[in-house]
């Protein structure tokens, strides 16, 4: 069976075509596995339009754990005619552009809260939107301090906030671009498109950003644009390598 490798922005996914009969739980554990297996941050599989994600650990992921622009790549690549949309868990969405990939990020600004928080820093103001995962966000002008010092991990274990939950620190470098590092349950993330949407919309509440900005991540650079009161996130994605099982 054949898999296919894909990066987009420091985050790699393994691709294939579902099969039927196969645990994709167990498959995305041992494929996935950077040191006894291929090496990936999860599993995409699809069949005509509709997809499967998987992450590291076997657990079925939602929309925004990454990926899309990955798989949209690969039925560009191989001529897949996928009608410029994905079905995702049941969630259709629609792909923009060739070289640089983008799609909608639907994101409530009646979401976002301002709030403040004491922590062993000090108290400290932070930005929430409150949804099934929650996201949280620390704007500093001191990104690389601040990370290192172990507040992030600080954040993500008070029960203040949801269980499920992103935290994301970012720094504004000038009106048109943005420094991003997020962390969760797996870690530091290379990047992840919701928590970038997320600082987006409170930069645009609160700096007047212009309508399309450039967010740096550790690896890679994502544009986020607002057209017509829609946003749109656009990276770029390339093959790495086919493997064969």
């Amino acid at each position: 069976m054949q898999y296919y490798k894909y990066h987009e922005e420091g985050n790699d996914f393994l691709i294939g075509e579902e099969r039927q009969n196969i645990d994709y739980t167990k498959e995305a554990i041992k494929l996935c596995n950077r040191k006894l297996g291929i090496g990936a941050k999860g599993l995409i599989v699809y069949f005509n339009n509709k997809i499967k994600v998987f992450n590291a650990k076997g657990d079925k992921k939602d929309i925004y754990f990454g990926g899309i622009r990955a798989i949209s790549k690969y039925f560009q690549d191989y001529k897949i005619n996928y009608q410029n949309e994905i079905n995702y868990d049941g969630k259709k969405i629609k792909i923009v552009g060739q070289d640089l990939i983008g799609y909608e990020i639907e994101i409530n600004q009646d979401k976002l809260i301002e709030d403040e928080i004491l922590t062993t820093k000090g108290k400290i103001p932070i930005y929430r939107y409150l949804d099934k995962r929650e996201q949280v966000l620390v704007l500093t002008k001191n990104l690389d301090e601040l990370a290192s010092s172990g507040l992030a991990e600080e954040l993500y274990e008070n029960p203040y906030f949801s269980e499920e939950k992103d935290i994301s620190f970012a720094r504004l470098v000038n009106k048109d671009n943005v420094v991003i590092y997020t962390y969760n349950e797996d870690g530091w993330l290379e990047g992840k498109d919701f928590s970038c949407a997320f600082v987006y919309l409170v930069l645009q509440d609160k700096e007047r950003i212009p309508s399309e900005i450039k967010v740096h991540l550790k690896k890679g650079i994502l544009t986020l644009k607002n057209d017509e009161g829609k946003l749109f996130v656009f990276g770029k994605a390339n093959k790495i390598c086919t493997i064969e099982v």
